[in-house]
């Protein structure tokens, strides 16, 4: 390997590190009562998806009531309340797992300066137990190392 590219394949993986390390997670998981929520990490370099994304799986072998409680947008700065649009309360059957698009009101907040890059908390209470979880959707720009060259 020609030993600039090689500098270059280092910095990348460097940089790469240190966005990893300084953003917080992109999604997360967690369970209460008996429920399981799950966000998605949505990534796309031909647009970014308004709604967050999660999943909501029933553990239990009885049916589960699950209320979305809150939305955050968790872009710079503080962070912003959004308000749930559509349902907001969910039953669940023994053992099913249901995908849902969190349609709400107003604009996301972007996170970091350059391209759309959201980040939302969702709230939920299971038998008056809560628990949040993180989802992302995000816009990346994607250019293929065959495509960089080295005079």
């Amino acid at each position: 390997m020609h030993p600039r590219l090689a500098l270059v394949a280092s910095l990348a993986v460097a940089l790469q590190t240190a966005v990893a390390s300084a953003d917080p997670p992109s999604r997360s998981t967690v369970s209460v009562g008996g429920v399981r929520l799950a966000g998605e990490a949505s990534s796309s370099s031909t647009g970014v998806r308004r709604e967050p994304g999660y999943s909501l799986t029933n553990r239990t072998g009885s049916p589960r009531v699950v209320e979305l409680v809150a939305l955050t947008g968790l872009g710079d700065g503080a962070p912003r309340p959004l308000r749930i649009e559509g349902e907001r309360r969910i039953v669940l059957a023994p053992g099913e797992t249901r995908s849902l698009l969190i349609r709400f009101a107003g604009q996301p907040v972007n996170r970091g300066g350059g391209l759309s890059h959201y980040v939302f908390s969702l709230t939920i209470a299971v038998g008056g137990r809560r628990a949040s979880a993180i989802a992302s959707n995000s816009y990346v720009c994607r250019i293929p190392m065959r495509h960089l060259t080295v005079p």
